[in-house]
């Protein structure tokens, strides 16, 4: 268990230290996180459809297709203000939505698990569709004119590393002092000194980042729009 956590947290800081440093050079557009977050989005959207089993299958197709074009409708809104940008992000996922009960419409054989179906695959586009897109979003959301690009790659920093260092020191911690189980029934193994642990590296990972990143970004942002 230590040695696939080491070489795949390995693995993904090296692909996010490249996503934040080389992407800065590439902006507006940042392909490299484009093809990142592609990627893992449609990896994971695979996975949960695995997870599910035959007997509880999404629409698959939509799923997918689905999950991609969110990914890209982030992209392609971009230009224009704020508030446009998050219009279009909804406008495409109102259309995937409707199209999902369309699909079943049309594929229509028997009423028992049409609803099932189609609640699994808006579960599953909303979750790996739409919520990725508050993380993608970070690189937009300081204006380039003000030093946009130094204070996105903190914002994207802050959002992926503190939430793995918090997991690292909660699982170090947890195998050195912990004794108190969190949650005997979900996760026996998970301790409240883990809990601690982590959030504790957690803090710190956030102020190093803070303090030391490429420009500090607590504080308002009265002038992004």
């Amino acid at each position: 268990m230590l040695t696939t956590r080491l070489w795949m947290g390995t693995v993904l800081i090296a692909l996010a230290i490249g996503m934040l440093v080389f992407d800065q050079r590439l902006a507006p557009w940042y392909p490299f996180l484009f093809v990142f977050q592609l990627g893992l989005t449609l990896a994971a959207c695979w996975e949960i459809i695995a997870l599910l089993g035959p007997n509880r299958r999404p629409q698959i197709v939509s799923c997918l297709v689905g999950v991609a074009a969110m990914v890209v409708a982030n992209w392609a809104v971009q230009g224009g203000s704020r508030a446009e940008a998050w219009g279009g992000l909804l406008g495409c996922f109102t259309a995937l939505y409707l199209a999902v009960f369309v699909w079943e419409m049309a594929w229509f054989v028997s009423p028992d698990r049409s609803t099932e179906r189609m609640a699994l695959t808006w579960f599953i586009v909303g979750y790996l569709g739409l919520l990725p897109f508050f993380f993608a979003q970070l690189r937009w959301l300081y204006p380039s004119d003000t030093g946009g690009h130094a204070r996105s790659t903190t914002a994207l920093a802050l959002a992926i590393f503190v939430p793995k260092c918090c997991d690292i020191g909660a699982y170090f911690t947890g195998r050195l002092i912990g004794k108190h189980q969190m949650t005997p029934v979900l996760s026996p193994k998970k301790t409240w000194e883990g809990a601690a642990g982590g959030l504790v590296f957690a803090a710190l990972t956030a102020i190093g980042i803070d303090r030391f990143g490429p420009a500090p970004v607590i504080g308002n942002c009265l002038g992004c729009e």
